[in-house]
């Protein structure tokens, strides 16, 4: 059987591994059963979070063998560790568990995204001409750097740290003390050349991940078609249930602005600008605009949960624009989806929210009221802003302003922002389309994002604390501090963000935001400025 690096060539029996050693040893018993709990763990991890749920489900296998590394078995539904693979995988230390994600989601892509398509081609079509020459062609180049690539992402979207670790990683396992492989192997990218294409992988990784943020404070700023082509933008690379759900809701807040207070007065869970949604708007769209814009997220939200059946934020966000429709029997058929998923307080919480919601456009104030009442009780902001409605009517234009509010500038380790990208070159500069792009700038303990349209002549820039930041805003917020002890120093605002784990609250006459998790309080803050034509 020939095995050829992470699928540059194809097995007859389909098998994808990372590194063949032809003189390896077979299995020569079973695995370490703490170490296959570590790495089944990783793994779990990986396709609860990214994994694809219209395939079959892969499983986990771990030998003690010293042959292929890690491998692929698409026919199977198969992924394959060798215990040598992770020993050289723990000797990353505080890294370990990185490593291994960047292991096992370079074969992961491999199966999600059906590597082995043109081997059933070949066998299925062996007299066609087509086949013959595909037969032929060098895809392992392209496949490696796509499983380099798009496994990069699939493992930091659920949280793993991997920039760096594979060309390090590649190292350890060609290296004397790894699986002794010569640099040069027939049928295989060379050491050097892989070590290269991952590198380029995590330079486009970490392109992505900017224009990800960034799509964030626009999302939060009220910047929603920008948010959206962005979005867009990294969707032309990579799919995730996380992206389609934000595209969807980003979709969706295109659409909130364009109901009146008498059409929708009260704060939904998805909302990112309940200010905007609680004034009247002056730029009007027809009913049949509104009905396709919500009719796009929902499309967003089903990808979503064609990637995850169970991803519960997406049938919040489907029951929530079934409210904007009032459907209420798919509303209701939504919740009741989200509320059979293992939910946290906040998203428990923003369900009885909508329920309140359905409850009083049905003209039921009092279940309203008692589905609001139990939300609050929750801890949920929008639950207390919706009792309020109830009781006095559509909220009115607020200013969040206190004493001397105007007059202070909020600055970020004492910089002024936009003097600073006039001085300083970026570190990264994205181009999203030939009129827009993001900027990146990386500071000591901050970072610097910018959405630049036409050269600068408009922009936003957003300068956020780093997770290591130990200082406290001009008000004297610091973090794992509490929204009323922040409300207190900074006033109540009605402008947020609700996420399914907490809230960002904006406060525009400060021109600064904070984001809060429900249960730990403060967890950072970020400043913006912004120029319009």
């Amino acid at each position: 059987m020939i095995c050829l690096c992470g699928g540059a060539v194809w097995s007859q029996s389909g098998t994808f591994a990372f590194a063949s050693k032809a003189s390896g040893q077979a299995e020569k018993g079973k695995a370490t059963d703490y170490k296959y709990t570590t790495a089944k763990k990783v793994f779990d991890a990986l396709v609860d979070g990214q994994g694809d749920f219209r395939q079959r489900r892969p499983e986990l296998v771990m030998k003690n063998s010293e042959r292929y590394v890690a491998w692929a078995m698409p026919g199977k539904a198969e992924i394959g560790l060798e215990e040598l693979a992770y020993d050289i995988c723990a000797s990353f230390g505080a890294d370990s568990l990185n490593a291994l994600a960047a292991l096992l989601t370079h074969e992961l892509v491999h199966y999600y995204e059906k590597h082995d398509w043109s081997r059933h081609f070949v066998k299925q079509n062996e007299d066609l001409p087509t086949a013959q020459k595909l037969e032929k062609l060098e895809e392992g180049l392209k496949l490696e750097a796509q499983a380099d690539y798009l496994g990069g992402f699939m493992a930091y979207s659920v949280g793993f740290q991997v920039h760096g670790v594979m060309p390090e990683l590649l190292k350890k396992v060609y290296a004397e003390t790894g699986y002794d492989l010569p640099e040069e192997i027939e049928g295989y990218p060379s050491l050097k050349d892989r070590i290269a294409m991952s590198e380029q992988a995590m330079s486009r990784l970490a392109e992505l991940q900017v224009v990800f943020e960034m799509a964030t404070y626009l999302n939060l700023l009220g910047y929603y078609e920008d948010a959206d082509l962005y979005y867009q933008y990294i969707l032309g690379d990579f799919q995730s249930r996380d992206i389609y759900n934000n595209a969807g809701v980003t979709a969706l807040l295109t659409a909130l602005p364009h109901f009146t207070k008498k059409e929708m007065p009260y704060g939904l869970p998805i909302e990112l600008d309940p200010k905007s949604r609680l004034e009247t708007n002056n730029t009007r769209v027809t009913d049949q605009e509104r009905k396709e814009r919500i009719q796009r997220a929902l499309d967003y939200f089903d990808r979503a949960l064609l990637l995850d059946q169970h991803y519960a934020p997406a049938f919040l966000n489907k029951a929530a624009a079934y409210v904007l429709q009032e459907d209420w029997e798919e509303a209701n058929y939504w919740i009741r989806k989200a509320s059979k998923e293992e939910l946290n307080e906040k998203m428990s919480a923003d369900l009885l929210v909508l329920k309140g919601i359905i409850a009083a456009r049905q003209e039921d104030p009092e279940g309203a009221r008692e589905w609001w009442e139990q939300a609050a009780e929750k801890n949920s902001d929008l639950a207390g802003i919706n009792l309020q409605v109830l009781k006095d009517g559509p909220l009115q234009e607020q200013s969040n302003a206190v004493m001397g509010f105007v007059t202070k500038t909020e600055q970020i380790e004492d910089l002024e922002i936009e003097q600073y990208l006039v001085d300083t070159a970026p570190d990264q500069v994205i181009e999203i389309n030939v009129h827009k792009a993001c900027g990146f700038h990386l500071r000591e303990h901050s970072r610097i994002f910018s959405h630049l349209v036409d050269g600068g002549k408009e922009y936003l820039i957003v300068q956020v604390v780093g997770p290591d930041f130990t200082g406290s805003t001009m008000e004297g917020i610091e973090i794992g501090e509490d929204l009323q002890s922040l409300e207190e120093k900074y006033g109540v605002s009605d402008q947020r963000v609700q996420t399914p784990e907490g809230v960002f609250v904006v406060y525009p006459e400060r021109s600064m935001f904070f984001q809060l998790h429900a249960e730990d309080g403060v967890q950072g803050w970020g400043i913006y400025r912004l120029k319009k034509k």
